[in-house]
């Protein structure tokens, strides 16, 4: 059975890729092509791709993680190297601002309770449109409802009490 559904799915993805590329003679384009057409992602599909992207990059340096499903977990990831587990909240946006700074909040977006070390150890900040991690422990962003980390340095040159995302990834 498994076989034959496989082989309807595939008929029909063909079928369907065979419209997209080749429209009938006068008829426009049904389709927009991936690069013309981006989709607005929603605010579970953010933190969905943080998720995958930091999974991803401490999976490649040699740690196991778990995801958290179902129900309101307490962390979204649970990282394991060396005999260490490290429960990590995945912070997602998009872009940064204007000004060049990544600016997140410390709180659970459902409960609105600020993160404590009692369930986090780690705050994973993902910048989706650069593809940049930064990894806060939250020992060290106790007693504080946001974080902002700059991507590039100030305009007056400042550099003393400005954290700068580069140092955190």
């Amino acid at each position: 059975k498994l076989v034959e559904c496989h082989r309807r799915l595939s008929h029909v993805c063909s079928v369907r890729s065979a419209d997209r590329s080749s429209p009938s003679e006068g008829e426009g384009q049904r389709f927009e092509s991936s690069t013309e057409h981006k989709m607005k992602l929603t605010t579970d599909q953010i933190g969905l791709v943080g998720e995958l992207a930091v999974t991803k990059n401490l999976t490649e340096n040699g740690w196991y993680v778990y995801r958290s499903v179902g129900g309101q977990p307490i962390a979204d990831l649970l990282a394991m190297k060396d005999g260490q587990i490290s429960r990590v909240q995945v912070k997602t946006i998009e872009k940064p601002n204007k000004s060049g700074v990544v600016c997140v909040k410390l709180y659970a977006s459902t409960s609105g309770e600020v993160y404590t070390t009692k369930d986090i150890d780690v705050i994973a900040i993902h910048v989706i449109s650069l593809n940049r991690t930064a990894y806060l422990s939250l020992t060290e962003h106790q007693n504080t409802n946001a974080i902002s980390l700059r991507l590039t340095e100030t305009k007056n040159k400042q550099i003393k009490g400005t954290r700068f995302f580069a140092d955190f990834e």
